[in-house]
């Protein structure tokens, strides 16, 4: 009765770029008497089939203009559309994606999907928020959220939406960039990285100053005003019709042509620049028993 005993040594090759491995085995029969033989298997291989997302994401929200005033909320919605990418609500989702082979026969797949990468003003995330140092946008936050069953079922997102939130503190236009990836890698340096699909979108908002007329006292000379931080110039209108244009220069609040309040004269100085700082505008008293400026 004839034994063998066979020794299996051999290594693999990874072509991962190209959806497969290859094999190779050095196969050893011995005999029991001693004698032995050795042969190579090679070349087999292990594959599969993949596929390549050619299509970038979808930035709805892309060259939009918002109008705030200080103090307002943000509420800005961002919404993001890929047929075949990840989510970018903060945490794994699956759905069903419906694909068209070349004869036109339409085959749903099951996906599971990991978070993607969004993000503004050069800061990405693939779910923590970005405060306002990041946003740029003074007194507001990006974060990610679920998309509704609404929005979903309308086709306007399937991969969740961001939010510029928080309040808007300071006046200025904001223009800022937008981001979005297919994918959920934040770098380029793993050997099987999907994630070259990327759209570039900006958003603009304007922040409009906030002039606060604090209470004014009967017969009352001055009008105490409150303006919000980032204006450059102001109109106070007073309660009979009267105007006062004020312009900032060189930190302070200066009487700007055009005023008709006869009480101010032009370029007279009236108060910092400041937002926390209430400032006087004077104003004459008027024989109605009401505090008028003019």
């Amino acid at each position: 009765m004839m034994r063998l005993q066979i020794l299996f040594k051999g290594w693999s090759l990874p072509i991962l770029k190209t959806g497969y491995m290859i094999y190779v085995f050095d196969v050893t029969a011995s005999h029991t008497d001693g004698r032995s033989v050795t042969f190579r298997l090679q070349n087999l291989r292990a594959g599969w089939v993949g596929w390549q997302d050619t299509t970038p994401p979808t930035i709805e929200s892309d060259s939009a203009r918002y109008e705030r005033t200080v103090g307002d909320d943000a509420n800005i919605n961002i919404r993001f559309y890929d047929d075949a990418g990840s989510s970018a609500i903060p945490r794994n989702t699956a759905g069903n994606y419906n694909y068209t082979t070349a004869e036109g026969k339409v085959i749903t797949v099951r996906k599971q999907n990991s978070p993607a990468v969004t993000g503004v003003s050069g800061y990405n995330t693939t779910g923590a928020t970005l405060d306002d140092s990041k946003v740029l946008i003074p007194g507001t936050n990006y974060s990610l959220s679920d998309s509704t069953k609404d929005e979903q079922a309308n086709g306007r997102t399937n991969k969740g939406n961001a939010i510029i939130g928080g309040k808007v503190t300071e006046a200025g236009i904001y223009t800022v960039s937008v981001y979005a990836k297919d994918y959920d890698k934040l770098s380029s340096n793993t050997t099987w990285n999907q994630s070259g699909q990327e759209a570039h979108a900006s958003l603009t908002v304007v922040v409009k100053p906030k002039v606060e007329v604090q209470n004014v006292e009967t017969y009352s000379t001055t009008v105490p005003v409150k303006i919000s931080k980032g204006a450059t110039s102001a109109k106070v209108t007073m309660p009979d019709g009267t105007v006062t244009n004020l312009k900032a220069v060189k930190g302070k609040w200066l009487v700007d042509s055009g005023s008709t309040n006869t009480a101010v004269t032009e370029n007279q100085e009236l108060g910092a620049v400041d937002s926390n700082t209430v400032f006087n505008i004077p104003c004459h008293i008027r024989s109605n028993r009401k505090s008028w400026c003019g």
